[in-house]
């Protein structure tokens, strides 16, 4: 049996490493560099085989995982890794998708907070087993067709790190178990909620089983039979709004168990504070927040600018942003709903002047909206993106129109996963 020095690492965690046998370029999943392996026969017969293997020497990066159910649940690719070594990894990631482009950009520290029980929004499967009597909740089995077979989940925000084991046991006692495919999972500052998603009618007994879960293990319960409109609260101790704190800013936003949030809510405190000091409003200044969402940027810019126009395309989520700048007592920020994927021009708020932009778009990234944003002119730009292919891709294009990278950082936003969110400064030469 050959043995292999990990030499380097693929974004979703395959090791890769080369020998002096036929073997060639070995790919080993959930290895990292500095491992010395011991290869066995190969699984398959692609170009760069996938090969069983035993650690002989293992990486000074490598922790004992602090999940049981890892690697077999795909919810985490990283937990193997220390989360000091997870984060240079992002960074340098994030440095070779960049190239060129960021050759003059400062690269700023990285934004870290806790590594466990941070995700605050989550969806998870769900599944009757009728076979072994089983209801399965949790992420995808890696290794299989359907559910990770997991007890609890160590990156779950409380109470729904614990509670896995609990709502299996529940929903396996529904007459309607088979019909349940997923659930939503939202945690605030106050409270946490879940939707049920069914998609046969719960009996009423049914219904009796989840009240009273419900109430006893102290969570929001909602039902939804199909669309968002078809929503339903089914129990809850507390009917005030959720919602979660800026601290930085003083700040409180409300949301609804639907809405769009960051997952680790110290990291998006921090990650505000980083765009808008980079971003740096002046009390003369009027702003323009693309993809704006509930105002989780607009509302900390607006203490600090003249005027900030915020843009997202749904309604629900510009009318949330509304009333969350009236709950703050902010009387200086407006919101429009508009797809950003269509041209803008025919827009009044497109042809304002802006002294400056800034936009968190989804994971497609602004493309399609950066030749009009350039030609608003704007002195600079904060990016914030969830993407890094795309953002290297539109950090080009912004470029090309005369925007420099100036300053970058990267962010662990989902500590122990692939993911990473970046956030650039780009300034007009």
């Amino acid at each position: 049996m050959a043995k292999i020095r990990i030499t380097d690492i693929t974004h979703a965690g395959v090791g890769w490493g080369t020998d002096d046998s036929t073997l060639g370029v070995t790919v080993a999943p959930f290895s990292l560099p500095g491992d010395l392996i011991e290869a066995c026969s190969p699984t398959n017969n692609t170009p760069h085989p996938t090969l069983a293997y035993t650690i002989v020497e293992p990486s000074q990066f490598r922790q004992s995982a602090p999940c049981s159910a890892f690697p077999k649940c795909s919810g985490c690719s990283f937990m193997h890794a220390l989360p000091t070594w997870q984060i240079d990894f992002k960074e340098q990631m994030v440095k070779k998708m960049l190239g060129e482009t960021a050759k003059n950009a400062r690269w700023d520290q990285p934004l870290q907070g806790i590594t466990e029980q941070y995700r605050r929004k989550a969806r998870l499967r769900a599944r009757w087993d009728p076979k072994s009597n089983t209801e399965f909740i949790g992420f995808k089995n890696r290794f299989g067709r359907f559910i990770a077979d997991v007890e609890q989940c160590e990156v779950l925000a409380p109470p729904f790190n614990s509670l896995i084991q609990p709502l299996r046991d529940v929903i396996g006692k529904l007459d309607a178990r088979a019909s349940i495919p997923q659930l939503e999972l939202a945690v605030g500052d106050n409270d946490a909620a879940l939707i049920l998603r069914h998609l046969s009618p719960l009996t009423t007994e049914d219904r009796e089983t989840l009240r009273a879960f419900a109430i006893k293990s102290n969570i929001r319960l909602f039902l939804q039979s199909g669309g968002p409109d078809s929503v339903e609260l089914l129990a809850a101790t507390s009917t005030d709004p959720l919602f979660f704190t800026l601290p930085s800013f003083n700040l409180v936003l409300q949301f609804s168990p639907l809405d769009f949030i960051q997952a680790h809510g110290k990291l998006n405190d921090l990650l505000v504070s980083s765009a808008i000091d980079w971003l740096n409003p002046k009390s003369h200044e009027f702003i323009l927040d693309l993809f704006c969402g509930l105002g989780n940027f607009s509302l900390p810019i607006a203490q600090r600018a003249a005027q900030v126009i915020g843009i997202e395309g749904s309604s629900a989520m510009t009318e949330r942003a509304s009333s969350n700048a009236a709950l703050n007592g902010i009387t200086n920020t407006t919101f429009f709903a508009c797809d950003l994927e269509q041209p803008i021009a025919q827009h009044s708020w497109s042809h304002q002047k802006y002294d400056a932009i800034l936009l968190d778009p989804p994971r497609s990234g602004a493309n399609n909206i950066i030749p009009a944003l350039c030609e608003i002119s704007p002195s600079r730009m904060v990016y914030v993106s969830c993407n890094p292919v795309t953002f290297a891709r539109d950090a080009i294009l912004l470029n090309s129109f005369g925007y420099n990278l100036s300053r970058v950082r990267v962010a662990d936003m989902f500590p122990h996963t692939e993911h990473v969110e970046t956030v650039g400064l780009f300034e007009r030469t």
